[in-house]
């Protein structure tokens, strides 16, 4: 199993491991969609331990974030495995999908991220 809900108190945390590709996506989208919702304040995403995600995956926590905004529900992804952080920083999207800690910054390992970088192209065709 590639995916877990574990509710605690307010907050319903999705638990991502392994591998998450268009396999799994839509089993993991209904669970999600089906899961009562009513007493959490917040929807968590945890992909520590994620190994490969392709774009599926990251569709996943797209409409993850949706269904807890359409429940007044906070969304945060609490963590993501290097590797998975570097797909959502290549997809363009790490400004809407915030991640509070990648798995690089947990080993105190700096890690360069495309939407960090500076890059001109005035001078390009010179």
């Amino acid at each position: 199993m590639a995916y877990q809900i574990k509710p605690d108190d307010n907050e319903l945390t999705l638990v991502l491991k392994g591998t998450v590709d268009l396999s799994e996506t839509s089993e993991i989208k209904d669970a999600i969609k089906n899961e009562p919702k009513a007493d959490f304040k917040k929807l968590a995403i945890e992909g520590s331990e994620l190994e490969y995600i392709d774009s599926s995956a990251v569709a996943l926590l797209l409409f993850s974030k949706k269904i807890a905004e359409e429940n007044g529900m906070s969304f945060e992804i609490l963590s993501l495995s290097e590797s998975a952080n570097k797909v959502i920083s290549l997809a363009g999207l790490s400004n809407i999908l915030k991640i509070k800690e990648s798995k690089s910054n947990q080993n105190g390992k700096s890690e360069s991220r495309l939407d960090d970088l500076d890059i001109s192209l005035d001078n390009l065709f010179d």
